[in-house]
């Protein structure tokens, strides 16, 4: 399963649900509500961005 957590990693889960894969993204500068969305552009690059404020910034890429 592709998960993304309250912390903004992407997570890949095996069937027992334990993590095999996370980006470990650091998000000290998001807020305390953060919006967290994962998009995959028309690139085919897969993108995870905080929208919690005017400014859309990038938190992990591939």
């Amino acid at each position: 399963m592709l998960k993304l957590n309250r912390q903004g990693d992407l997570q890949i889960l095996g069937a027992d649900n334990t993590v095999i894969w996370s980006s470990n993204s650091t998000v000290s500068a998001m807020s305390n509500n953060p919006v967290v969305v994962v998009q995959l552009l028309d690139t085919g690059n897969l993108v995870v961005l905080d929208r919690s404020t005017n400014k859309e910034s990038v938190i992990w890429k591939f």
